[in-house]
């Protein structure tokens, strides 16, 4: 797949007088707020984009500590997830996708430290020592380029510092909320720094299930690691995290109607009479359990002339869940899901600055691998007659590689007009391999002694 796409921005700034310009000035420093938009540190308002900022002192204040959450504090976006992540839905000013196949990307791209974070499984993740969310609204193929027609967000975390400083926190609510988080920094020897995070998050679920797990308690563990070497014309800054996670899966409110088109009538009949909300039959003990592993460095070199910065990112994202489809204490259908996305990008750019001119160019890298494999086990008190007792299994394997240049100009045309023109050229493959063995052949997948009902059991009941 080839594109290539070209933009202009104008922006324009009257001011009252040098008195009035200077008040402004003040004002602004005092609470100045830099953002990365256009891939260089700016005052946000500064930048001819609309962005929407959330600081972590607003995060903090606020009780934000998921991604999903933070559309509490941005207009504009909307974002919902089904269970504790395995889809994102992500939407800014209305424009977004509700694709959810093994491979797909959504038009609104997700980053962190500039680093694009693939798929839709497992989006759900804990923000822990975050600097700054910046929801970029409207298109960003120029820079950030890969599948951002819809808008970015992207999530900054905080550097090491050469001072020693440490932070803790703790939460708890009802439901047996408890949250823990803390972290430290601090110089390791001359131009060397390190900075250390870690977070606990766990709650019961909101529903009883008598017959078994409860669904939608959630168990996270998140954890960062970073060293930085800051020297005069070079910065480097590697690191490591990880996120894991075991919980509940997502609570079933099945219908009427989708009851009779899923239970035979004497099941449906069996169902206890009192559930409700809060109180919920389930024969399967579903979970969603999630690992997260990547590693990020990052060099800064000051050429005099010009930035030269590069990014190289590995990602290993693993999730797994199984579901109790029919929502209800009857052996009627299940679906276990297991996807991997293991990901490898590299980023190069230059860029500089005059007293009238900036720019920035670039080329990126990305090389992805997909691996997904749904389990459809149908059981004796399955609705559709030809379907009952049997095993469905649906396996896809994607590979993607994505090239791209681009660059980026603003001139200064007056004190108070810039024009700013951009353009990338990227290039796409993937390839996808599919293997599909439907539910209901008849007679072939007798559940109860096909071995691979074991395969359905084995992904379903051991942990990652």
């Amino acid at each position: 797949m080839l594109g290539i796409g070209l933009g202009a921005l104008v922006g324009a700034t009257v001011l009252a007088g040098p008195a009035r310009a200077q008040e402004t000035k003040d004002a602004r420093d005092e609470n100045m707020i830099i953002v990365t938009a256009q891939k260089r540190a700016s005052d946000i308002q500064d930048v001819p984009l609309s962005v929407a900022a959330v600081t972590s002192s607003t995060l903090e204040k606020s009780g934000v500590n998921t991604i999903e959450a933070v559309q509490t504090l941005a207009p504009g976006m909307n974002m919902s997830a089904i269970g504790s992540g395995f889809v994102s839905y992500t939407y800014i000013r209305g424009a977004g996708t509700n694709v959810i196949d093994a491979g797909s990307d959504p038009s609104v791209a997700f980053f962190q430290d500039e680093v694009y974070l693939a798929g839709t499984a497992g989006l759900q993740f804990d923000l822990l020592d975050v600097e700054r969310v910046e929801v970029l609204k409207g298109p960003q193929g120029t820079l950030f380029g890969r599948n951002a027609a819809g808008g970015a967000i992207s999530i900054i975390t905080k550097r090491p510092s050469h001072e020693f400083d440490a932070w803790a926190a703790a939460d708890a609510g009802e439901y047996g909320l408890f949250a823990v988080r803390g972290g430290i920094t601090g110089p390791l020897a001359d131009r060397w720094a390190y900075r250390l995070s870690a977070a606990h998050r766990q709650r019961k679920a909101f529903t009883d299930n008598p017959a078994g797990r409860d669904p939608g308690s959630i168990d996270n563990y998140t954890g960062r690691g970073q060293i930085m070497y800051d020297g005069d014309d070079l910065t480097v800054l590697l690191t490591g995290e990880f996120f894991t996670s075991d919980n509940g899966m997502t609570n079933q409110f099945i219908s009427t109607a989708d009851t009779a088109s899923l239970l035979t009538p004497e099941a449906a009949a069996a169902q206890p009479a009192d559930q409700s909300f809060y109180r919920r039959y389930y024969d399967v003990d579903g979970f969603e359990k999630q690992n997260l592993y990547a590693a990020t460095g990052r060099i800064e070199w000051d050429l005099g002339p010009v930035l030269l910065t590069s990014i190289s990112a590995w990602r290993d994202n693993h999730f797994k869940r199984l579901q109790d489809q029919d929502g209800s204490s009857a052996d009627a259908y299940a679906l276990a899901t297991d996807a991997s996305d293991k990901t490898f990008s590299q980023e190069l750019r230059l860029s500089g600055e005059s007293d009238r001119f900036e720019w920035i160019a670039g080329l990126y890298y990305y090389n992805g691998k997909t691996e997904r494999i749904d389990r459809l086990d149908s059981g004796p008190d399955f609705a559709p007659a030809p379907l009952r007792n049997s095993l469905g299994i649906y396996g896809q394997n994607i590979k993607a590689i994505s090239y791209a240049a681009f660059g980026q100009a603003t001139y200064e045309i007056l004190p108070a007009l810039k024009v700013t023109l951009g353009a990338r050229y990227s290039k796409d493959k993937k390839r996808s391999n599919q293997d599909t063995d439907p539910i209901g052949l008849a007679g072939a997948l007798q559940r109860r002694t096909d071995p691979r009902m074991e395969q359905f059991r084995s992904c379903c009941d051991r942990a990652i």
